[in-house]
């Protein structure tokens, strides 16, 4: 059962690193020093054929010399020892090895029939593998992390990323660190010689810890399978595609080796899912904040805003993206109207609230609209440069998180201003928060399109 494989990847007993030494710049001993930093809740068995010790543990010369079998084993060695150390990976149990080195397929067409020999290796003592040619896993429930450089501390999140591409996990785990969200499971798949991108969706489709699922892919393998599993979930799969164009699949491929695919047949494939298609890193972050938020049961938002001016762009989008903005009740505005000091500010849907500077009336403003029948969300939109108004912004998101759970409906909240201030919100809570109007909406409208899909197809 692939589960069963993919289930050892994340949850490993205990890991070997080949190629780990003693020396300054060796990159097998980086993998060792992460999974150490990160405090991995298994045994980790360093192997060179220098021997010795690195961070106090023993540095075996040979995985064969390691006194127990093993579960997981990471790579990293000259591309021409692999097959062989594959055979004795499987002859020590091994059931996954993962293969960071590089100078297969994707540099040189000569070296198809050395990744043939490696697969065979595998199959013969039936060991799978991820790779060659990528950076590794990271599980950060239990600080499995294998990438060969550096990682800050992890932060447990919702959202899972399967990467082809190395340099774009790592933007990916950047990006989702940035926003502090975190990140729950994360791979680098490189040249895909054995397992692929459907092999790891099925396991998280059924991880109870991951919520969104992102896919970045130069070359898909198994279009077919990922159309099945996309409709057999309620999990959203965020599929960022690329190689799109004649010139970028050449590029792809020496990078890669991927294999290029019609980009026409992609689209299809995400229609029919429902997937998610995204064409920037930072638009299926977008994606992902909006998914893990409650799901949007309606078409219908409240619109509230610090200033006037913002209301507008605000509602330009939501027509854009085709959401109706029913009005307040009465006795809700009235409520909101005694809060103003000039009173010249007229109240609907978007709600201006640029006249009021009595900003802990807010929670009573947000609460009060969101709780109204007729508003299936909100967009919520606050511009600010006063130093002073951190604690009260970092209070304020943690209110709107409180009000996600207790009426089980979502806010978007956009923040905009100075971008330190900004950057030192989001590292101080773990709401998502967006930085452009549009960014915003279009997110909610992904979320909203991708749920009333997957209801016609139940």
């Amino acid at each position: 059962m692939i589960n069963d494989v993919i289930g050892t990847v994340f949850y490993p007993r205990n890991v070997a690193v080949i190629g780990a030494s003693e020396s300054r710049d060796n990159m097998g001993k980086n993998i060792v020093q992460n999974l150490l930093d990160h405090h991995f809740q298994g045994e980790v068995f360093p192997v060179g054929p220098k021997g010795g010790s690195i961070f106090g543990l023993t540095v075996y010369p040979s995985v064969l010399d390691i006194p127990e079998n093993i579960d997981f084993a990471a790579m990293i060695t000259p591309a021409r020892t692999v097959p062989d150390l594959v055979g004795q990976c499987g002859k020590k149990g091994a059931k996954v090895i993962y293969i960071a080195t590089g100078g297969f397929r994707e540099f040189n067409s000569e070296n198809v029939d050395l990744e043939t020999e490696i697969l065979a290796q595998a199959r013969r003592y039936d060991v799978r593998l991820i790779g060659p040619n990528c950076i590794g896993v990271i599980n950060s429930e239990i600080g499995l992390c294998l990438p060969f450089s550096a990682i800050p501390p992890l932060k447990i999140g919702p959202v899972s990323i399967l990467s082809q591409s190395g340099g774009v996990a790592n933007s990916y785990l950047m990006h989702l660190f940035a926003e502090n969200i975190g990140v729950n499971k994360w791979v680098s798949m490189g040249n895909k010689l054995d397992l692929e991108e459907t092999d790891f969706i099925e396991y998280l489709l059924e991880d109870p810890w991951t919520q969104v699922i992102c896919v970045h892919s130069e070359g898909l393998k198994m279009g077919k399978r990922l159309l099945e599993l996309a409709q057999s979930s309620t999990k959203p799969i965020i599929l960022h595609k690329v190689s799109r164009f004649g010139a970028t699949a050449e590029v792809a491929d020496s990078h890669t080796a991927a294999i290029a695919n019609d980009d026409r047949l992609i689209d299809a494939i995400c229609r029919q899912g429902p997937i998610v298609r995204a064409g920037t890193i930072n638009e299926a972050v977008n994606y992902a904040k909006a998914f893990i938020l409650p799901k949007l049961n309606g078409n219908r938002l409240a619109v509230v805003s610090r200033s006037g001016g913002h209301g507008v762009i605000a509602t330009d989008f939501c027509v854009k993206y085709g959401f109706e903005m029913p009005p307040y009740n009465d006795e809700y505005l009235k409520r909101v109207e005694e809060f103003f000091r000039a009173k010249v500010v007229k109240t609907a849907n978007p709600l201006d609230l640029g006249d009021l500077w009595n900003f802990e009336s807010y929670w009573y403003i947000l609460e009060n609209a969101i709780k109204q029948d007729q508003f299936d969300g909100m967009l919520f939109v606050f511009a600010y440069n006063l130093v002073q108004q951190h604690e009260l912004m970092v209070n304020t998101t943690i209110f709107l998180s409180e009000l996600i759970r207790r009426y089980n409906k979502p806010i978007a909240f956009v923040l905009q201003g100075w971008k330190d201030r900004v950057d030192r919100l989001r590292e101080s809570v773990s709401f998502p928060v967006f930085s452009e109007i549009d960014e915003a909406v279009k997110a909610l409208a992904t979320s909203r399109d991708f749920y009333r899909k997957k209801s016609m197809n139940t």
